[in-house]
């Protein structure tokens, strides 16, 4: 029981302390730029992550939120200014994921990847989240 209680300890610090932390240390560019990035990921490293892949940083009030993630871990999650169809996409938060559900791997490999990432996210930044009441 007391090796359970260690491991419980240490995830929590991982998600309420060391992601915290990191998710405070961003500067995000300008929409314009992320976007113009997002076009280049196999040289940047930054994605542009479909609407189904952002529904915990969507407010689901207006337009949708953009999210970008980098190889990395870093996310930048932009929204609209107003509800207009023109609407300038403006910077609202960063967050930071153990496991980004991006690559740059060729299939076969990148469908493994994928699923690989997808289990790993799950397990390392999401059901923490549920679990431990810790928002930045």
């Amino acid at each position: 029981m007391k090796k359970i209680l260690e491991k419980w300890g240490e995830l929590k610090w991982l998600h309420c302390e060391e992601r915290v932390k990191r998710n405070k240390d961003h500067e995000a560019p300008p929409f314009e730029i992320i976007y113009e990035l997002s076009e280049r990921s196999q040289e940047t490293e930054w994605f542009m992550l479909p609407p189904w892949n952002n529904i915990f940083h969507d407010d689901n009030k207006g337009l949708p939120e953009i999210k970008f993630s980098h190889l990395d871990g870093r996310e930048y999650i932009y929204g609209p200014k107003d509800d207009s169809h023109d609407a300038d996409y403006i910077f609202l938060e960063g967050s930071y994921n153990y496991y980004p559900v991006c690559t740059n791997a060729k299939q076969p490999k990148r469908f493994f990847m994928l699923a690989y990432l997808s289990i790993m996210h799950l397990l390392t930044d999401v059901i923490p989240s549920w679990i431990f009441d810790c928002v930045d």
